[in-house]
């Protein structure tokens, strides 16, 4: 009966561990959004990649 009980309680800890493990991952995900959302409020809506790249050409032609 003590193993069973200890499997349990393993088995719980695993599964806090999974559910820790996947809100980092979710709260990593929207610290990505919101950045994406900043750049395109500053770019524009066009592709942040390309907007970042114009930006610094243009700044090195000045």
């Amino acid at each position: 009966m003590s193993s069973t009980l200890t499997s349990s309680a393993d088995t719980a800890k695993k599964a806090k561990a999974l559910v820790q493990i996947a809100t980092a991952v979710c709260n990593v995900q929207g610290i990505a959004h919101k950045i994406t959302n900043f750049s395109k409020a500053v770019f524009g809506e066009q592709d942040t990649e390309a907007a970042i790249s114009a930006k610094k050409q243009e700044q090195a032609r000045k």
